[in-house]
């Protein structure tokens, strides 16, 4: 690498590979500076705006983003996204992984308008690809759904989740579904809309018991809680009680030993 110097294509790539390879292996600091040379070199020689220095913006950014510098690492994407856009065709695959970057910075930065922005764009590549009903599809439309409640649309997140549920729900033994169920539930009763939360709550309650889910899961505390609060604000508050207990002695048992599984968001 040193011999043939920086005008020379070789070493970006020796370098990108060796950082792609460290990044792979944990070394996340290693990973940045090998990546670092490489997209100054790719910058040198091919461009400013060339794809080439998008990739390499791209991979650098990946990395960094892996060592929790998001900021610089949104400004890479930033930067190959613009690219992107000004070189290549509107369907290239390499935007996905624009969107997707970005989204997942933007995340980690509660940027959530931007997150919302970049994953709408993800999604509608998707639904063109694999259609509305593919499970992949499906995951896209919850992460958008999440975005769009951190940035109060509470109801273009409740659309989103009515399409992963769509999805989900076309068999009855997907066992994601639950999942689906309780989202909308929850996104409808943030919404006020009491009636249809409890309802996309009581499914979520059969499918998990349809699919035979443990009892004592985290998750079904998180149902008991949510549908406690829904018998509370319509009046019942016998069996809220009697749900937020269920909920609490879950809990309980997780905190006493019983394996870990992580809150629904």
């Amino acid at each position: 690498v040193s011999k043939l110097g920086s005008k020379h294509r070789l070493p970006a790539e020796v370098l990108s590979q060796l950082g792609l390879s460290c990044m792979v292996n944990g070394d996340l600091e290693s990973s940045i500076e090998h990546l670092r040379k490489s997209y100054l070199i790719t910058r040198t020689i091919e461009g400013e705006y060339e794809p080439e220095t998008a990739s390499a913006a791209e991979n650098l950014g990946v990395a960094l983003q892996r060592h929790g510098k998001y900021a610089e690492a949104r400004e890479l994407h930033e930067k190959a996204l613009r690219i992107r856009k000004n070189k290549l065709k509107k369907r290239h695959i390499a935007f996905w992984s624009s969107y997707d970057n970005l989204s997942q910075c933007y995340v980690q930065l509660q940027q959530w308008e931007n997150a919302v922005t970049s994953l709408e764009e993800l999604v509608t590549r998707m639904e063109d690809f694999y259609g509305e009903l593919h499970p992949i599809t499906a995951d896209w439309y919850d992460r958008l759904a999440y975005a769009c409640e951190q940035n109060g649309e509470l109801d273009k997140a409740s659309q989103a989740y009515r399409r992963s549920l769509r999805t989900r729900s076309y068999s009855d033994e997907n066992p994601l579904t639950p999942l689906s169920l309780f989202n909308l539930g929850v996104s409808l009763f943030k919404q006020g809309n009491i009636k249809e939360a409890h309802e996309y709550l009581e499914k979520c309650q059969r499918s998990r018991n349809y699919l035979r889910l443990p009892e004592k899961h985290i998750e079904n505390a998180s149902l008991c809680e949510f549908l406690g609060l829904v018998h509370e604000q319509k009046g019942d508050i016998k069996e809220a009680v009697r749900l937020m207990r269920k909920s609490v002695d879950i809990r309980k048992g997780r905190s006493q030993g019983l394996p870990v599984v992580e809150d629904v968001k």
